[in-house]
């Protein structure tokens, strides 16, 4: 007989939940989530059922939240503004830390604890907060804008990485007054949690006994190999190690954010994995349940906050609050019970449809983005599958019964939410498959100096880029015009944001890294890896205010560090018409160790916040970012120049980039430096067939043909180029005389421009397509011979006039000279087709499956030959 449950530590956060509708999926409809809906006692009752409610008090959580109020007038020098005029400026919880090497401070919080344990009254507002029972919490603000004073930065680890460079400070700190307390109140304990550039065990410190860690998890990422393992190895380093004998985990179940129409990762397996591997490490027990919670509404008026879908929640929360009640519970028998008792005759539908989304999850690999989410797990096809285990397990059951209903509740609170997402996400498909926006970077012609970098012959040979749109797809509506240029210590920027109501600026911000987003400004993004895993944002308001950040996105909490400092280098002016930003950047405090060189690519934005007309769109940017400027996914691309390129090439390919892994790996294309597929062919083979591999110059896109699927889909590219003649290059070698290389140009709204291709069963042989017609070109014509067999590489170029929407084309054996193949220019495949935003293909697609059927790509090239008045 089990007399308790297993698991000390058993909470969940928040503590109310939607008892009356169960299956709220209106992301887009907040203030629909009513405060009628939350019946507290339901709520409680549920929790105390599940053996939840009256768990031990525990708490580790953020505890210096009030502490600005209490001290920085009186001890600013306690805080990483060492100012309180600064620190008023900015948000406490967000943007500033207290520094824990300041001399006083430690044992201010020993006193307080102390106080605490003591039972005496708070010595200030929030004085206790996140302190719970025997539990007192010594955790830092929700950033990572660690102290930066020297005192501090001796404790730094910075070789360990972002995930542990801090750990060292932090956790001698919480050690230091556990063993402070701990002299007074033997029991007493002091938590706080493994959580961003803390969350990796200090080297070399053994904690006091009364020291207590929550170690925060995301299940979601279990889908990636290794990744489960990572973390049991880090918390089984925290008590071998560190000697820490009391630990429990943070366990974010609101990931991934549903609430941005994501695919649920619904995963009871991983959770029982999880928690029997946990057990087996000493000390562990239980901890926070956080799931999907949204604010509630009476009327317009916000409320409190409570779990928004209980239906959605339940596969994870449910089997993780029984498996810290029994941890020896067999997930699949309780399953199998849990399907019979709960559908009746509908369990065995019901259990395909839950296993076939906890597979969908964990084969394909998970994922934080949309594209992820419904172009490589959610597709129509897999819907269309488990909308029929839903229909069938309906028609199992009969109208009015308990299992007809709970199987309604499975379709609306589960089903339904992702077909919603499946067609918003269909619905932003032209948005999602690009045009990200492509740049040369212009080499400079000379050095600059400190007293000549703010010339216009800086930017000489830079050609002009414009923001067009707003976020909200509506036309820009005043003209933002930029350049960019780059020497071998220096990345140079000059923007124009015209401007009629110059007198209505917006310009309240004064002081460094406080903002300016509601001012008048322009905000940069850089990313010089194009991982989209650590990038640095700048905000400069036209008085030449500066906010710059190492922002890391994925990590828990907030993301922005802004104690980096980028050397930035600004002016600006303001003119009776525009106002503009004149900045140049260190490249070596951006390139993250990894200086460019001519052909590099780095992902960018460039962007404009405009207040001086209230009710028009202030937002907008020269690559769109649909959702928000703070998107990697949705930087453009620029390509830095050679000095004889003249700032003509728009973009280089030559898959060297860090965004596809180092080179001791092999990289999916799709996904990344802005390949992408067409979405109508998801899911029938490219996304697996197309890696980018190999070392040096030798690494290069590969496709292995003949796991796709038999049609013309190819790997597509966005560019943007100047009304004018531009040509697009790419090297090609082909292991099967089967396959067809193909390189292909399409206008924005997908018509056909141009289309030139290698034949399949020949080896001397281009074709070049036209309506009803081919044109083909032989050896008599290139004099190259066999220059596409098996084995050996060879070019394709086209050569687009925008202006007289004519084609030429070009081939070439190896690195040799490029051959016209058409003397005479061709017309556009498509004579309707227009612009100068591109699509473009470059692959083959699968004629018969032959041994050897693969296709390497290499060397794109797109540039700008010329430029029309």
């Amino acid at each position: 007989v089990r007399r308790r449950p297993d698991l000390l530590v058993r909470s969940i956060y928040p503590l109310f939940t939607n008892t009356e509708k169960l299956t709220f999926t209106q992301w887009d409809k907040r203030q629909e989530f009513k405060s009628s809906w939350v019946n507290a006692r339901t709520s409680l009752l549920y929790w105390i059922r599940n053996r939840v409610w009256g768990a031990k008090q525990h708490n580790a959580n953020h505890s210096f939240s009030y502490y600005d109020k209490a001290f920085g007038a009186s001890h600013p020098e306690w805080f990483s503004t060492k100012s309180l005029g600064r620190m008023k400026q900015l948000n406490f919880q967000t943007d500033i830390q207290p520094c824990l090497a300041a001399r006083g401070f430690r044992e201010q919080v020993v006193s307080i604890a102390r106080d605490y344990f003591s039972g005496r009254p708070e010595p200030f507002p929030g004085a206790y907060r996140g302190a719970v029972g025997k539990f007192f919490s010594v955790m830092p603000n929700d950033n990572t804008n660690m102290c930066g004073c020297p005192d501090c930065r001796r404790l730094y680890r910075p070789g360990i990485g972002p995930a542990g460079n801090a750990s060292h400070y932090v956790w001698d700190f919480v050690n230091n007054v556990a063993r402070e307390v701990r002299k007074t109140h033997p029991q007493a304990m002091i938590s706080n949690c493994a959580y961003f550039n803390y969350t990796l065990p200090p080297q070399g410190l053994v904690f006091e006994p009364n020291v207590a860690i929550e170690f925060c998890k995301f299940y979601t990422n279990y889908a990636t190999p290794g990744s489960q393992r990572r973390d049991h190895l880090r918390i089984a380093e925290f008590v071998n190690k560190n000697h820490c004998r009391f630990f429990t985990t943070w366990e974010y179940l609101l990931k991934p954010h549903i609430t941005e129409w994501a695919f649920p990762c619904l995963v009871p397996h991983v959770h029982a994995a999880d928690v029997n591997a946990m057990k087996k490490i000493s000390g562990f027990q239980g901890g926070k349940l956080q799931y999907l919670y949204l604010t509630t509404y009476n009327g317009t008026r916000p409320g409190g906050v409570a779990q928004a879908n209980p239906v959605l929640d339940f596969m994870n929360l449910y089997w993780r609050m029984k498996l810290y009640d029994d941890t020896t519970l067999d997930i699949d028998v309780a399953l199998d019970e849990y399907y019979q008792s709960f559908f009746g005759p509908a369990a065995l539908e019901m259990k395909a449809f839950h296993t076939a989304l906890e597979k969908r999850w964990m084969n394909r690999g998970g994922g934080q983005d949309s594209r992820s989410w419904w172009n490589r797990m959610g597709t129509r096809e897999f819907l269309d599958t488990i909308s029929q285990r839903v229909q069938r397990a309906r028609e199992a059951t009969s109208q009015g019964t308990v299992y007809r209903r709970r199987v309604d509740l499975i379709d609306k609170g589960i089903l339904q939410h992702m077909l919603k997402s499946r067609t918003r996400y269909e619905a932003s498909s032209l948005a999602e498959a690009a045009p990200l926006a492509t740049s040369s970077v212009a080499r400079t012609r000379e050095t600059q100096s400190a007293d000549t970098w703010f010339d216009d012959a800086t930017w000489t040979d830079s050609p002009v880029q414009r923001i067009t749109t707003t976020l909200k797809n509506q036309p820009a509506p005043q003209k933002t015009t930029f350049q960019l240029a780059w020497d071998e210590k220096w990345f140079y920027i000059k923007a124009t944001c015209d401007e009629p109501l110059v007198s209505a600026l917006k310009a309240r911000t004064r002081d460094r890294d406080v903002g300016g987003f509601s001012d008048d400004s322009i905000e940069l993004f850089f990313d010089p890896t194009g991982q989209g895993t650590t990038y640095y944002q700048f905000c400069i308001t036209s008085r030449g205010v500066v906010y710059d950040a190492k922002e890391t996105p994925g990590a828990i909490g907030a993301t922005a560090n802004i104690n980096w400092n980028s050397g930035i280098k600004v002016r600006t002016t303001v003119g009776k018409q525009a106002w503009e930003l004149r900045a140049a950047l260190p490249l070596d405090r951006l390139g993250g160790g990894q200086h460019p060189r001519p052909g590099s690519t780095w992902r960018f934005n460039l962007c404009r916040n405009r207040f001086t007309q209230p009710g028009h769109p202030p937002f907008s940017a020269w690559s769109p970012t649909p959702t928000g400027f703070r998107n990697p996914a949705r930087f453009g691309l620029v390509t830095f120049n050679a000095p004889t390129d003249r700032g003509n090439l728009i973009w280089s390919c030559d898959f060297s980039s860090r965004a596809f892994g180092d080179e001791t790996t092999t990289s999916p294309l799709f996904g990344h430096e802005g390949w992408y597929e067409n979405t109508r062919y998801s899911d029938r083979g490219w996304d697996r067939s197309l890696t980018v591999s190999g070392t040096g110059a030798a690494r290069r896109a590969v496709c292995d043909i003949n796991s796709t699927c038999p049609s013309d889909v190819l790997p597509m590219h966005a560019v943007r180029v100047t009304p004018g003649v531009v040509s697009v290059e790419a090297e090609f070698r082909r292991g099967a005389i089967k396959n067809q290389p193909t390189l292909s140009i399409a206008d924005a709204n997908g018509k056909m421009i141009a289309n030139m291709h290698a034949w399949s069963g020949r080896g001397d042989l281009i074709a070049v397509e036209l309506p009803e017609d081919r044109r083909n070109f032989g050896n008599a014509i290139h004099g190259l011979g066999d220059l596409a067999a098996p084995g050996r590489w060879f070019g394709l170029k086209l050569v687009i006039n925008t202006v007289d929407h004519t084609t030429r084309a070009f081939v070439r054996s190896d690195r040799g000279r490029w051959v016209a193949l058409n003397e005479q220019p061709l017309p556009y495949y498509d004579p309707t087709a227009m612009g100068t935003t591109w699509f473009l293909a470059l692959g083959t697609y699968k004629h018969v499956a032959v041994a050897n059927n693969v296709l390497e790509i290499d060397n794109i090239a797109v540039r700008q030959v010329s430029r029309a008045p």
